[in-house]
């Protein structure tokens, strides 16, 4: 008795101590059951490609001391995606991982979407006990996802991502092969993984949404429904498409955010398919040089990758570059300066977890453009006082990084903010360029003209001296009726 006695209570203190863990600084518990209740089914069928960067990939720990464990991380994924997929899609192939062609027998709403590995890391942070059983440890995979239509037109790269501090116990069990209970570490791997599926389900569902009875626009005057319209509508074949193989865009619109707030839909102006239209038609920009980031795919470290990983790899000295930003945005009470609100922050978050905007100048200052041109389009509130604070507090501070004048040149940076009172007229601040600033009515809309265009409901920063050659450059063609 006495013996059963202590064993009930180990297992308690254990259970216990685990939970306890798992509560502390937003850890997450791997979950050993998978859930088939994924949302409503997404009316397409769709071919997984994996490459064999995923198939191949595998994660280790140490455990019980001096015992290597591996995660067969793309076999989990493999399995993920194709459960999931099964649950949340019409039909579900997976395809040749040689990425070998084959005849399209689906329907036009299908698309083949080929999954690589970018990167993964499962690194062990903090340990406790005799045995090292109870620790904490660090879990990041990033998959990319590139998706192709039945005519053979790609779309913009989709990031998913996972990183998360995981709370594992890994008890030795003992016998002649000195084993480990190594259930935690599989039932992390598999949380991992069906969080990526669920982050490509999204992608699906948003790359749906869009395509269904909207125009490509790929011939004017053509009945709305003759083709699909992806998200970031596929560049024309023809030689006089006009597109710009210079120009670089990343596109952020939140219309929803993860934990909303009081007022969060006040202000909010983000419209995904005139945004998109502009941008490709107005802007010459092509699709594979287009990123959308939109609602939950608009996380922190989602604009924070778009800024660090996806531009530098693309941008050349003689690129132009678009950042648009449509959202809300805080300013530091004491300070002024300027925090953009991502997916999953709000408000009162502490500025760690928001994308400020020294930091977005920098970014764009070290991809050594031709010209960088960042567009804010959010209502801004002033974050709250220190309490028993006596001082006023400072006005938004827009400039951040932005020097003057003298930044100008080689590399340039122009930033369009919206004025921040919502009593204002909420016109885009892109509407101009689509011809409504075309002062001289030539069917191109420079630099210097949209700017005068934007004076009554915009900020621009820094000033532009108006004899600088930065504004003739052109910038959008005005549409033509």
């Amino acid at each position: 008795m006495s013996l059963r006695l202590v064993s009930a209570l180990s297992i308690l203190l254990l259970a216990t101590g685990q939970a306890l863990l798992a509560s502390c600084n937003n850890l997450e518990v791997p979950s050993f059951t998978h859930s088939t209740e994924r949302g409503p089914v997404i009316p397409l069928s769709v071919r997984l490609v994996f490459d064999e960067s995923v198939r191949s990939a595998i994660v280790e720990q140490t455990i019980c001391a001096d015992v290597l464990w591996k995660g067969h991380l793309g076999d989990a994924i493999v399995k993920s995606f194709s459960e999931i997929g099964r649950v949340r899609l019409t039909q579900l192939t997976i395809g040749d991982p040689s990425g070998t062609a084959q005849l399209a027998t689906a329907p036009a709403s299908e698309f083949t979407a080929f999954i690589t590995l970018a990167s993964a890391s499962f690194t062990p942070t903090s340990r406790s006990g005799s045995d090292d059983s109870n620790y904490l440890a660090q879990f990041d995979v990033r998959l990319v996802a590139t998706f192709q239509d039945t005519q053979g037109r790609g779309f913009p790269e989709a990031p998913m991502v996972y990183s998360n501090r995981v709370a594992l116990w890994t008890p030795h069990i003992g016998g002649s092969n000195n084993q480990c209970a190594t259930e935690q570490l599989d039932a992390a791997v598999r949380t991992a993984t069906d969080h990526l599926a669920d982050q490509l389900m999204g992608y699906l569902a948003q790359l749906r949404k869009k395509t269904q009875g909207e125009d490509t626009m790929a011939s004017r005057g053509a009945p709305a429904a003759s083709a699909p319209l992806s998200v970031i509508r596929p560049a024309s074949t023809t030689a006089g498409s006009g597109h710009n193989q210079d120009r670089h865009a990343v596109i952020i619109g939140l219309a929803q955010y993860r934990s909303p707030w009081p007022g969060w839909q006040d202000g909010l102006s983000f419209d995904i398919k005139e945004t998109v239209s502009l941008f490709a038609d107005s802007l010459n920009i092509p699709k594979e040089q287009t990123l959308l980031l939109q609602d939950e795919l608009a996380t922190r470290t989602d604009i924070e990758e778009a800024l660090t990983l996806w531009l530098p790899k693309r941008v050349k000295k003689d690129s132009i570059v678009f950042f648009y930003f449509a959202g809300h945005a805080r300013t530091d009470s004491k300070t002024g300066d300027i925090l953009l609100i991502p997916y999953d922050s709000a408000p009162q978050s502490s500025p760690s977890r928001l994308i400020s905007l020294r930091f977005l100048q920098n970014r764009l200052v070290k991809l050594g453009a031709r010209l960088a041109v960042a567009i804010i389009e959010a209502p801004v509130t002033t974050g709250a006082a220190a309490k028993n604070s006596t001082n006023r507090r400072a006005d938004p501070n827009w400039i951040g990084d932005l020097d003057g004048p003298s930044s100008v040149g080689t590399g340039a940076i122009i930033q369009v903010s919206r004025h921040s009172s919502l009593s204002q007229s909420r016109e885009s601040l892109l509407n101009g360029l689509t011809g409504k600033a075309d002062l001289d009515k030539n069917g191109t809309v420079t630099v210097g003209e949209w700017l005068r265009s934007l004076r009554s409901i915009a900020i621009t920063a820094p000033a532009l001296p108006p004899n600088l050659a930065i504004q003739s450059i052109p910038l959008s063609r005005a549409n033509q009726p």
